[in-house]
């Protein structure tokens, strides 16, 4: 009887003990899984900052491929007959006729090598772009922004590439009556002018 007795105190002392290892073990998988919440988490909190990067890195490479073009465009002097691509009595650029903008709304035309340049560096890459042209207007000597190009309203991820040139006499057409006026009469110097493009991914 004693016997039977020691018995069942010993079989309930080893079920408590089964069941105090399983409580340890479902707390102990409980921290666990509540570890690899907060793990993941704090990785959903990273998220909008790899964004902001990736966001950082399409602007730096479309401002390089807007600066590419206002470089090469400069160097080899397509920009100018562009910018001074002008119809004065209609106050409008050419090409422009028939529209309601005074404009190119679809980039600088093929026609121009300017124009080949950004097709195939920008348009070809699904970027957009505006561009425009800054020059003194010869009154008061403050700088006045011409539109060149509109292709709407740049996105948060828009870069921004600026280009100085220089006019001179020689490069420009006595008989033309441009929106940019000789401000030098006494020198071959006909005016400074920056042109700038703003591009983004469409």
């Amino acid at each position: 009887m004693i016997g039977d007795i020691l018995s069942r105190f010993g079989g309930q002392l080893l079920t408590d003990t089964r069941g105090q290892a399983f409580t340890l073990e479902a707390i102990t998988g409980a921290i666990i899984l509540l570890l690899i919440m907060l793990v993941a988490l704090q990785s959903t909190v990273i998220t909008p900052l790899s964004a902001s990067t990736a966001n950082q890195q399409i602007e730096k490479q479309n401002r390089a491929l807007a600066n590419d073009a206002l470089d090469i465009g400069a160097e080899t002097n397509s920009i100018i007959p562009v910018i001074l691509n002008w119809n004065e009595s209609g106050k409008r650029f050419k090409g422009t006729e028939g529209t309601e903008r005074p404009y190119y709304t679809q980039g600088v035309p093929d026609d121009f090598e300017f124009g080949e340049l950004l097709n195939e560096s920008l348009s070809s890459e699904d970027i957009a772009y505006n561009m425009y042209v800054g020059y003194q207007n010869g009154e008061n000597d403050k700088i006045k922004d011409t539109t060149v190009v509109y292709q709407g309203e740049p996105s948060y991820n828009a870069a921004t590439a600026t280009k100085t040139i220089f006019l001179h006499d020689s490069t420009v057409d006595s008989e033309s009556d441009s929106y940019i006026k000789d401000i030098h009469d006494d020198s071959e110097l006909y005016n400074v002018v920056r042109v700038r493009i703003v591009a983004w991914r469409m």
